[in-house]
């Protein structure tokens, strides 16, 4: 029977991480690795970026909030288990497995002093939209919400972004 299913389907459904049964997102634009790497550079002039690709494939902020929604209903955060690092370490290889690899989920570590958004040593996650817009979450919702992308903010200090 199950043979069977995999015969007509070719896949299994994902029950356990919905977000890999998402279609990928429409390809709008595409942006080397180098160019992501300068873009981060305007926000982040210090720091380490850490690109892994030769080219990105880039969509809509709304293309990755479809994710975004699903991770944040069927991921479960542990403080035991987790903390910020973890935690968004596991979200961007969520996202990159859905992506395959191909569209900009990052990982970010850094802090903020500025007075109007003040940020302790964290960690978050970011996103480069089609227009090159850059977006972050956070799913312990210090940086950022963790149920949709705002606009980049700046940090103080950044410890390193790895895409």
């Amino acid at each position: 029977m199950c043979f069977d299913f995999l015969k007509k389907n070719k896949t299994v459904p994902n029950i356990n991480m919905p977000w890999l049964n998402l279609p990928l997102p429409p390809v709008k634009n595409k942006i080397s690795g180098q160019a992501l790497c300068a873009e981060l550079r305007k926000v982040y002039p210090i720091g380490h970026i850490w690109p892994t690709d030769a080219t990105y494939s880039l969509t809509s902020v709304e293309e990755y909030t479809k994710f975004l929604k699903l991770f944040q209903a069927y991921m479960d955060y542990t403080f035991d288990n987790y903390d910020c690092d973890k935690i968004a370490w596991e979200m961007r290889n969520e996202a990159n497995k859905w992506l395959k690899g191909e569209f900009p989920f990052g990982w970010v570590g850094g802090f903020s002093e500025d007075e109007n958004y003040f940020i302790p040593i964290h960690c978050f996650n970011l996103i480069i939209d089609y227009q090159l817009k850059i977006w972050v979450c956070d799913y312990l919702e210090v940086a950022g919400p963790a149920k949709e992308f705002m606009p980049i903010i700046k940090l103080t200090y950044l410890e390193d972004i790895i895409i």
